[in-house]
C-alpha cells in the first residue's frame, strides 16, 4: 500500500503537491477529516484492484514507509482484507532492536524510531490476530532500509529470533542508479530515491553465496509468506463474485 504520491487530498500533500514524509503523514491524520480517509480508502482499494487487474491475487499486504502504522490508516485494513480475502499481512514487531542498532553501530536514533514503529506494531498484530490474519512470528529490519549489507547483521537476525518458526527479513534492493535514468520530460522531476546508492549493495548480498551459507548455518531455509496460510496459495474467486462449489 502507497500513500508517497500526489494523487491525494491536499491535506496529505506539502505544498509542491509532494508526500509529505510519513512522520508528517501520522500527525496529519490523527484527526483525519472523513471526506480524507473516504479518499484514502478509495485509493489503497484501486491499488489492490490494480494488481487484480493484471491477473495477480495478493497473498498478502503491507505499506510503503509502513503507513500501516498510522492508527488512521490502520483502522481502514480490515475493511480490505475482507473485501479482497487477502490472508497475510505484515506484523513489523521487530525484537532484539538495541543489538541491531546501537550495538550494531548505528546509532540511538534507529533505536528509538524502532521501537516507536514497534509500540504500533504490537497494537496492530492485536488487531489482525483477532481478524483471523496470519503473519511472521518476528520481522527484522524495520530501520534497516539500505543497512543490510553484509551477513554480519543478518547472523544477528537469525541469532535473535529464537524458536519462532516464520522469520521476515526486510531488504531493500535494487540496480545501480544511472544517471539519465530519469526521463528528461514527463513524470515527476522532484523525485529523488534516498537509498539509491546503497540499494546495489543489497542485492549484491541477495545473489551471494555468503547469505546462502549464513541462512544453512542457521538450520532455516527460505520461504514464502503465502506459505503462513494454506488459504493464501488457494485460487479465491475476485471479489462479489461467488465460490466455487465441488
Amino acid at each position: 500500500l502507497l500513500l508517497t504520491g500526489s494523487r491525494f487530498p491536499a491535506e496529505l500533500l506539502d505544498a509542491g503537491g509532494c508526500f509529505l514524509g510519513v512522520w508528517k503523514l501520522f500527525f496529519r491524520v490523527r484527526r483525519p477529516v472523513p471526506a480524507v480517509l473516504a479518499a484514502v480508502k478509495r485509493e489503497l482499494a484501486q491499488q489492490i484492484e490494480l494488481v487484480l487487474d493484471h491477473g495477480i491475487r495478493p497473498t498478502h499486504l503491507n505499506g510503503h514507509q509502513y503507513i500501516e502504522l498510522i492508527p488512521a490508516i490502520a483502522q481502514l485494513l480490515p475493511q480490505l482484507f475482507d473485501r479482497y480475502r487477502i490472508p497475510v499481512a505484515r506484523s513489523a514487531v521487530e525484537p532484539a532492536l538495541l543489538g541491531s542498532t546501537v550495538l550494531a553501530g548505528f546509532g540511538p536514533w534507529l533505536w528509538l524510531l524502532g521501537q516507536v514503529k514497534r509500540y504500533y506494531a504490537q497494537r496492530q498484530r492485536s488487531r489482525l490476530a483477532k481478524l483471523g490474519l496470519a503473519f511472521p512470528d518476528v520481522l527484522f529490519g524495520t530501520v534497516h532500509a539500505g543497512r543490510i549489507c553484509s551477513t554480519r547483521l543478518v547472523q544477528k537476525y537469525l541469532q535473535a529470533c529464537g524458536d519462532a518458526q516464520y522469520v521476515e527479513i526486510v531488504f531493500h534492493p535494487g540496480e545501480q542508479f544511472r544517471a539519465g535514468a530519469v526521463p528528461a520530460s514527463g513524470g515527476d522531476q522532484r523525485w529523488r530515491d534516498p537509498l539509491a546508492s546503497k540499494r546495489p549493495a543489497e542485492i549484491r548480498l541477495l545473489v551471494s553465496a555468503d547469505l546462502v551459507q549464513c541462512v544453512a548455518a542457521s538450520g532455516r531455509r527460505l520461504g514464502r509468506l503465502q506459505q503462513l496460510s494454506p488459504s493464501a496459495s488457494e485460487p479465491s474467486p475476485l471479489p462479489g463474485q461467488p465460490a466455487c462449489q465441488g
